[in-house]
């Protein structure tokens, strides 16, 4: 899973998964109804043939979209990484150096030499997780929704690529 976009000689992520993750529960209203393993096809590369990633967006923080078992590689690579704050905070607890994780914000943007990256508002759709759909009235504000999950933008002198990450219809946006 996960989408590479090679800029010249700059290479950018987005959601990178290609190491095995752990069985994942999958609620229902709620409830528990098993455990499944995920994944539908072979990774594309593994881990130890990423060569280089300068740039990683993570649209949140599910494992089948933030890899924990990538961010070791993503260290000795000296990556940069972007996510929402509560994907930035897994992140931080999986080891990765503070200066090399950045907090995507909702409405800004990132600009490099031939590109930019806007961050772009999303809203997780499927229920089951704190950042969810269905919890929307945990939320105290809009602010607190941005921190869960993000969408990325990135324009170039090519075109522009977008990537919504698991969102649902945003009317206001």
């Amino acid at each position: 899973m996960g989408f590479a976009i090679r800029l010249d000689s700059h290479y950018i992520f987005v959601d990178p998964c290609v190491t095995e993750w752990p069985d994942m529960p999958y609620a229902s209203g709620g409830k528990l109804v098993g455990t499944t393993k995920v994944g539908l096809h072979e990774f594309p590369l593994g881990a130890d043939e990423f060569d280089r990633a300068d740039l990683i967006l993570y649209t949140h923080d599910h494992s089948d979209h933030l890899d924990r078992g990538l961010l070791p590689r993503l260290v000795e690579l000296r990556s940069e990484i972007w996510a929402p704050e509560q994907g930035v905070q897994s992140i931080l607890e999986e080891g990765v150096p503070k200066g090399q994780v950045h907090v995507a914000r909702v409405c800004s943007s990132l600009r490099k030499d031939s590109y930019m990256v806007e961050f772009i508002r999303a809203r997780h759709a499927s229920a089951g997780g704190s950042c969810d759909l269905d919890l929307k009235w945990y939320y105290k504000d809009v602010q607190d929704q941005d921190a869960c999950s993000c969408g990325y933008l990135v324009k170039t002198r090519y075109g522009n690529i977008y990537h919504p990450g698991d969102t649902y219809y945003l009317q206001d946006s």
